[in-house]
């Protein structure tokens, strides 16, 4: 099968450069389109925080790696302001509907493509068919690092999909109760 879209889920940039499994998941990628499987790249990631520290977008920085390994400047697709995963889902979905896409194959890491399924399976609806491919099989002992990662990831997608919250609390769980547990009480008058 022949796909509209590949979506690259990113995972880190740094000043040095990708992280490993990005480089893994951009060379799948490659992998697809040059085999002519897919169409169109969406690359996927924001700026800021762990996982980017730079000011560029890791979603442009994957497009100008892909663009610089010969795919066609005209068949990608930006998704700059993903910070996780759902919003890598909900922002792909946006993409998807503005260019009239409506398939999709998806690539991550082996440790991620769990979570990452769930997730854009609830996100997408079932008009868009959606498979998933994985980039690289993770053989290494865990760090605790990658253990909180995951961990982490897998309790913000549960609560999210038990209690229906919004992704703005999930994305940020703690902000609210930091706000209300140190929000100024007002001032005593004398």
């Amino acid at each position: 099968m022949i796909y509209d879209a590949g979506i690259i889920l990113g995972h880190s940039y740094f000043p040095l450069g990708f992280s490993s499994r990005q480089k893994k998941r951009m060379n799948k990628v490659l992998e697809l389109y040059k085999e002519k499987k897919i169409k169109y790249i969406i690359t996927t990631g924001g700026v800021g925080g762990l996982f980017n520290p730079t000011s560029k977008p890791l979603g442009k920085l994957t497009k100008e790696y892909l663009v610089s390994m010969g795919v066609e400047k005209g068949r990608t697709v930006e998704d700059n302001r993903s910070v996780n995963t759902y919003e890598n889902a909900k922002f792909s979905l946006s993409l998807m509907r503005k260019h009239n896409l409506s398939s999709a194959l998806i690539v991550t890491s082996a440790d991620h493509m769990g979570r990452a399924r769930m997730i854009f399976n609830d996100v997408f609806p079932s008009s868009i068919k959606l498979d998933f491919v994985v980039s690289d099989y993770f053989s290494g002992l865990w760090s605790i690092w990658d253990f909180f990662w995951h961990a982490a990831g897998w309790v913000k997608y549960l609560i999210r999909k038990s209690l229906k919250l919004d992704k703005k609390f999930i994305s940020q769980p703690f902000k609210p109760l930091l706000q209300r547990l140190f929000k100024p009480r007002g001032s005593i008058n004398h």
